[in-house]
């Protein structure tokens, strides 16, 4: 009896760690989890795939739909205006007590890490509340420099869909804030470059990947200048 015992409680084990080692993949393949829960984004396996693998940088190309934004300073932004230099780019907002600022932190030092030719961009997925003076002060907070780091909302805060639309399109999950739910966002950076086009993604919390961020943000300016010669 306690040997049918031992081995029904081991299958058990065994069976729930496969189960959470499928789920884990699962999740991680969906692109990216925010601060206080995961949700679904439309990719295919294919681009999914890719988001999730470790090790191939600059592996994606995934092309980033215009937008007409503002910033900190109430200045347009599109990413007409941001093409022609690589940009790093993630999802915050500033009302966040979970891993907003922690990836806020981390944006700063990659404005000390990377070639200041490398633009910073901080699209809020609150954009009815970070309005652009609610960005100036959040910015000053983190010595943002103005002329490379663009902290983004919508420029009319009837219009906060688009910013969710946007976050859709490149792929990263975000939703807005509804009755007991706070909002959702992912905690992946992307690198886009000189075209405007998504070359990979760079979960926050590992220092392996962010490290790559810097490595690949600086091959990606050195393949611009090369170009141009």
């Amino acid at each position: 009896m306690l040997w049918a015992c031992a081995v029904v409680a081991m299958v058990s084990v065994i069976g729930a760690n496969l189960w959470r080692d499928r789920a884990g993949a699962a999740n991680h393949a969906r692109g990216g989890g925010g601060g206080t829960g995961d949700v679904d984004v439309d990719v295919t396996a294919e681009t999914a795939a890719a988001a999730a693998a470790d090790d191939q940088p600059l592996r994606l190309a995934k092309e980033i739909p215009p937008f007409s934004l503002v910033d900190q300073n109430n200045q347009p932004v599109t990413l007409e205006s941001l093409k022609g230099k690589p940009f790093i780019a993630n999802f915050v907002f500033t009302n966040c007590a979970g891993p907003c600022p922690v990836m806020t932190a981390k944006m700063a030092k990659l404005q000390q890490s990377v070639p200041a030719d490398v633009k910073l961009v901080s699209f809020s997925v609150d954009p009815a509340r970070d309005r652009p003076d609610v960005l100036k002060k959040y910015a000053a907070n983190f010595n943002a420099d103005d002329g490379r780091w663009h902290f983004l909302t919508v420029a009319d805060p009837k219009d906060v869909d688009g910013m969710y639309t946007l976050s859709r399109a490149m792929l990263l999950a975000a939703t807005p804030a509804q009755d007991d739910r706070p909002v959702i966002h992912s905690e992946k950076f992307v690198l886009a470059d000189v075209n405007g086009t998504i070359r990979s993604y760079y979960s926050s919390g590992s220092a392996k990947q962010m490290t790559q961020l810097v490595t690949d943000a600086k091959d990606l300016l050195e393949a611009r200048e090369s170009s141009k010669e």
